[in-house]
Order: C-alpha cells, then structure tokens, then sequence
C-alpha cells in the first residue's frame, strides 16, 4: 500500500499538468506488464549465507509516464516478484538437498526515471531509452530495508488501432550499480519443509547481500 500511495502522490500532480495543455500528442499513458524478473547475487563468496541465490521469476508491474515534450517522458512504476531461494550446501545438508529452492522472498522496486524518445513518422512505433533510480525492498526468508540503486530501461510502444489510444509494450531494463541489501530480521530456513528434523539454515540479522537485477517485460497500455 505504501509504495501504491507513492505513484500516486508522484503522478498526481502530473495528471493536472496534463489535463492543462492542449493536446498535439498523447502526453500519457498507463501500462500494465508482465515481468521476468532476475537477481543476480554479486556477494558469493562460497558454502556461506551470502551465497544464497534467488530463483529466476515472473511478476506483475504498474507503470504511468508523463511526457512534457514529444521526446521526453518521465515515467515512475512499481514491480513486485516473488522468488524461491537457492541456499548454499552447508553440512549436515544430505547429499542433493543443496541449491534446492525451500524458502521464498519478494522483490518489491519503486522507480522513476527520465525516458527520451524516437516516434516514428506515422506515430506507430514509440522507442524509448533512459536511466532510472530505483528504491527496492526484499520480503520474507531474506529481507531488508528498502535501498536504492541507478539502473537504465528502453523498450518500445506500438500503437494499435487509428488513433493509437491501446498501445502493445515491449521493454527490459538492468541495474547499473548493485542494491545493497542487509538482514533485517534472522530467519530460519529449513532445506525440507516437509521434513521435522530437515537441517535449517539460519541467516543472521546484518548479513549482505549485493545484488543487480535485470528484467524483461510486455504487456499492453493505454494513452490519453
């Protein structure tokens, strides 16, 4: 609910701006996508918690930009994936019960960003490119306050239809500097959660992990 209450307060003001000004060209639009979510962890060091790996995932993403000019847009969006853990081998594991996915986290990044654009003549194809800071939050076996880190987005808007109002959206976006994350809370993560007496791994409060997430995404858009 926080990180929804933040778009809001962000685009807010940008919806007055828009209904202000006369309209040469949408200067809006909402996207809803699909996304493919990975988290490289850049902390392993090897048989440690900071070993720990986040399995590859889809989720959901909300996303409005506003554009001030034909050819700049400033866009903020909210994500949100749920991942499975990749623990460490650690004795007295049993043989095959390591790097198994037993316990899960969300990955849960606000962002805005500046976007600048190449439309096409026809004003079919919109392509876009530009850097990003984002605030990111993990959830769960492994959590963490929320930190932030520079990243860059581009993709592609194709207009659908005579006005170009439905958009289909294509896009990806990658990390330039790492989250730093820390433990917030100790947790227990059992490598069998169907096993009573399954060996647990415990992550201490103040374990760090450094991670750069890059994803992909699509999905579909409307423009006013």
């Amino acid at each position: 609910m926080k990180n929804l209450a933040a778009l809001i307060f962000v685009i807010g003001p940008l919806f007055f701006f828009h209904s202000a000004h006369a309209k040469d060209y949408y200067k809006s639009v909402i996207k809803l996508t699909a996304i493919g979510m990975s988290i490289d962890n850049k902390s392993r060091r090897g048989n440690t918690v900071t070993d720990i790996g986040l399995e590859d995932k889809t989720g959901g993403q909300i996303s409005y930009e506003f554009r001030p000019m034909k050819n700049l847009g400033i866009a903020a969006s909210y994500s949100e994936t749920r991942h499975n853990l990749l623990l460490p081998v650690l004795a007295p594991v049993p043989q095959g019960s390591g790097d198994v996915a037993r316990g899960r986290s969300k990955f849960k990044p606000f962002t805005i960003g500046v976007n600048y654009h190449f439309v096409t003549s026809d004003g079919r194809a919109d392509f876009y490119i530009g850097p990003s800071l984002g605030f990111a939050k993990l959830s769960g076996a492994v959590n963490s306050k929320r930190k932030s880190s520079l990243g860059l987005n581009a993709g592609v808007d194709l207009g659908l239809g005579a006005e170009k109002r439905f958009v289909i959206t294509l896009g990806g976006g990658f990390t330039l500097s790492k989250y730093k994350f820390k433990q917030r809370n100790t947790t227990e993560v059992p490598y069998d959660r169907n096993d009573p007496d399954s060996a647990v791994l415990t992550i201490p409060a103040g374990t760090k992990y450094d991670l750069r997430p890059w994803h992909l995404q699509a999905g579909v858009g409307f423009r006013f």
